[in-house]
C-alpha cells in the first residue's frame, strides 16, 4: 500500500469513521448535537465493535491475519453505509456544522485563552514528549505481527506463555494497532507514536470538555478552565519515568492511560447523568443504557477488568441514589436544575 493510501486509511479509521458514526447514528436530542459528544460516542462505538470482533478470534483461531481480514471487511463495508446514512441525515449534518461554527465562535470568545493553552500542550506532547519506559505496547504489536499470533509470547523475552495471556486477551487494545499496521503496511512505531496521538489526545480533550459541561453547564469560561486544569494535571505524565496512569499526553495509545484519563471518567459521567434522570423521572432511558454499554466496552478494551470497574461504579451510583433520595424526601436536597 502506498504511503498516501496508508495515511488516508489511518485518517478514515481513527478520524472520519468514529466522527461520522457519532454524527450519523446519534439521537435527535438537541443536547446531543455537539462535536465533543459525537466524537466521544463514535470512539466508544468503534472500540466496542473492535472488542467484540477481536476477543472471539483471540480465543478461537488466534491468528492476527484472520482479525486483519475481518477488520478490513468492516472498514470497507462501513464506507458505503456511511454514505447511505449521509443522504438520509443531511439535515442533521447541516445542524451539526452550524452548531460547530457557533460553538467555536462562542468558545473562542469565552474560553479562548484556555483553548490556546490546551492546543499548546497538545503540540508539545506530540512533538517533544518521550513515551514511558513502562509502556510495552510497541513490543506486543511487533511480536504479534511477526508471529501472526495474539498474546502468545512475552513482549520482551519472546518466551511463549502457557497458552495465552488472558488478562491481555480480554482487553486487546494493542491488536487494534497491529491490525492497522498490517492493513496499511506502516511500521508499528510510526502508527503508535506518530499517528495515534493526533486522534486520541483530542479524544481526551473531548472527555475533559464533556466533564466540564456536566459540572458547569453553559458557563463556558468555567468549562474551559476546568478542562485546562485537568490537562495541566496530566502534564505530570510527560516524564518518561512517570506511571502510565497519568501518561495520556505521552502514551495516548496505552490502554491503562486511556482507561484512567478517558474511559473511567466517561463511565462516571454517564452514571451521573443516569442518576440525575432517575431522580427527576423515576427511570432511565434505553439510550442511556446503550451509551453505558458502549462506554463500559471501551473501558474493557483498555483494561482487563473494565466491566468489573463499571459494575463497581454503578454500585456506587446506586448507593448515592439511595442516599440522595433519602435526603431529597427529607427536604434537604432539591432536584438538579436542567
Amino acid at each position: 500500500m502506498s504511503l498516501v493510501l496508508s495515511i488516508v486509511t489511518i485518517i478514515y479509521e481513527f478520524g472520519v469513521l468514529p466522527f461520522a458514526a457519532g454524527i450519523l447514528l446519534g439521537s435527535g436530542d438537541e443536547e446531543e448535537i455537539s462535536i465533543h459528544r459525537m466524537y466521544i460516542k463514535g470512539y466508544c462505538l468503534l472500540f466496542t465493535i473492535f472488542l467484540f470482533m477481536a476477543v472471539p478470534v483471540i480465543f478461537t483461531v488466534n491468528k492476527l491475519s484472520v482479525l486483519v481480514f475481518i477488520w478490513k471487511i468492516f472498514l470497507i463495508v462501513t464506507l458505503p453505509v456511511l454514505f447511505l446514512l449521509y443522504y438520509k441525515r443531511k439535515k442533521r449534518i447541516r445542524i451539526v456544522i452550524k452548531r460547530f461554527y457557533e460553538n467555536i465562535q462562542y468558545a473562542k470568545k469565552k474560553s479562548g485563552i484556555s483553548i490556546l493553552f490546551m492546543i499548546m500542550i497538545f503540540m508539545i506532547s506530540v512533538t517533544f514528549s518521550m513515551p514511558s519506559q513502562k509502556d510495552d505496547t510497541p513490543e506486543i504489536v511487533n511480536i504479534s505481527i511477526e508471529t501472526d499470533t495474539m498474546y502468545q509470547y512475552q513482549p520482551y523475552t519472546q518466551i511463549p506463555y502457557d497458552g495465552i495471556n488472558r488478562d491481555k486477551a480480554v482487553s486487546p487494545a494493542e491488536m487494534l494497532y497491529a491490525v492497522t499496521g498490517m492493513i496499511t503496511g506502516l511500521d508499528s512505531l510510526t502508527i503508535i507514536h506518530v499517528a495515534i496521538p493526533f486522534f486520541f489526545i483530542p479524544f481526551f480533550y473531548a472527555v475533559c470538555w464533556l466533564a466540564g459541561r456536566y459540572f458547569f453547564r453553559d458557563r463556558i469560561e468555567r468549562v474551559g478552565l476546568f478542562a485546562l486544569f485537568v490537562v495541566i494535571f496530566y502534564t505530570a505524565g510527560l516524564s518518561r519515568e512517570t506511571m502510565l496512569a497519568v501518561g495520556i499526553l505521552n502514551n495516548s495509545w496505552n490502554g491503562v492511560a486511556l482507561a484512567v484519563a478517558c474511559c473511567v471518567p466517561l463511565v462516571c459521567i454517564q452514571m451521573f447523568h443516569m442518576l440525575d434522570y432517575f431522580i427527576e423521572n423515576g427511570n432511565v432511558t434505553a439510550d442511556q443504557i446503550i451509551k453505558m454499554v458502549f462506554m463500559a466496552s471501551a473501558l474493557q478494551l483498555m483494561i482487563s477488568k473494565g466491566y468489573f470497574v463499571t459494575l463497581v461504579i454503578l454500585m456506587c451510583g446506586v448507593i448515592i441514589l439511595i442516599y440522595k433520595k433519602g435526603l431529597q424526601n427529607a427536604g434537604f436536597v432539591r432536584k438538579r436544575d436542567k
